[in-house]
């Protein structure tokens, strides 16, 4: 049978030629205005990265640290009741200004008995030298004693050689000049009894520089029964009463003192060779924003907060991480808030700014 189907012929050619490329898009005015945009802002930032990495090292700045000043603990130095409190809790009190008082009855009997045994010991040594005189007196007069007694036994002897005394007579001559050497050896040894009893005058004299001491040690705790302000500054912590029985060493309150006040800055051990003495610093306190106040760094401590601690870490483990460290930077406030309402306070936080090109 014969196949009338029809053969299949040669596969047309295909073209191996590259189709015709796209015409290019041309950028809008848009977009160009926007990629100069984009690359304006990514060469500013750059820019604004860079000068904040120059100014964070020129100047280092830290957000740890806190005002500080001079706390003296107001301890009274005798014992008894108080009798009258001057103050009141945050009161600002000038230098030697008076904060409470301790009874003074059992003080001034304390003076006037130390004067009473003064007294009498300066009569009791008076009386000794006054013994004194009369002991020399009386090795004055032995001695005069004796130097005739002397006279007599040479004369009595030259008296027995010419014939003109008997031996009787010159033995009883030698018997008074024995006599008389006793006496005043008696009378020396009075004298030197009398001059140790008597011990001298003035701060010579051991008696009258113990009582002396004495006295001056029951004036003295006589003025101690009035406290007073050792330095000017903010009295606080006041709970002390009138009646309050109080105890020599013990404090009752503190006071803050306003001559002095710094910043103890905690800056990080990579800060810390950029900072030395000397450079001034800027300070913003927290409480009071907008106020920013002078200073100038005054120390660098010389170990770490971590060395200084109670209970210091213990770094000699296999689970061991490093952690950056800080170190105290004391920076001196030169000035204060023109605004008298704005007094510096301990404790507030701050922030510390250095120049380290100062």
């Amino acid at each position: 049978m014969d196949d009338t189907r029809p053969q299949p012929g040669p596969a047309p050619a295909q073209s191996t030629a590259a189709p015709p490329l796209a015409p290019a898009k041309t950028a809008t005015p848009l977009q160009r205005i926007l990629r100069g945009v984009v690359l304006l802002v990514l060469i500013g930032g750059g820019g604004f990265g860079y000068y904040l990495y120059r100014q964070s090292e020129a100047y280092p700045s830290t957000d740890d640290a806190y005002i500080q000043a001079n706390v003296v603990q107001i301890a009274p130095q005798i014992s008894g009741p108080v009798t009258k409190v001057h103050v009141v809790n945050n009161q600002h009190v000038a230098e030697d200004a008076p904060l409470f008082d301790i009874d003074t009855a059992p003080l001034v009997i304390a003076v006037e008995a130390s004067q009473a045994a003064f007294d009498e010991a300066a009569e009791s040594v008076g009386a000794s030298g006054a013994g004194v005189k009369a002991a020399a007196a009386r090795v004055r007069e032995t001695e005069a004693a004796l130097a005739n007694a002397r006279r007599e036994a040479v004369r009595g002897r030259a008296l027995v050689q010419a014939g003109s005394l008997s031996t009787a007579g010159l033995d009883t001559r030698e018997a008074a000049l024995k006599q008389a050497e006793a006496t005043v050896e008696a009378a020396l040894a009075e004298l030197d009894r009398a001059q140790q009893q008597y011990g001298g005058s003035g701060t010579g004299n051991a008696r009258l520089r113990a009582a002396s001491a004495a006295l001056r040690k029951a004036q003295l705790d006589l003025s101690y029964a009035e406290v007073r302000a050792p330095n000017a500054g903010w009295v606080s912590d006041v709970t002390l009463r009138e009646g309050a029985f109080v105890m020599p060493a013990r404090s009752v309150f503190a006071l803050v003192e306003d001559k002095e006040w710094w910043v103890d800055a905690h800056f990080k051990e990579t800060d810390i060779n950029r900072i030395k003495p000397g450079q001034s610093a800027e300070i913003e306190i927290d409480m009071y924003p907008g106020v920013k106040l002078k200073g100038q760094v005054e120390s660098i401590s010389a170990g770490s907060g971590a060395t200084f601690s109670l209970l210091p870490p213990e770094n000699a483990t296999g689970n061991w991480v490093k952690v950056t460290q800080r170190y105290t930077v004391r920076v001196k406030v030169s000035d204060r808030p023109a605004d008298p309402t704005q007094p510096l306070r301990v404790g507030a936080s701050s922030r510390i700014k250095i120049d380290t090109k100062s």
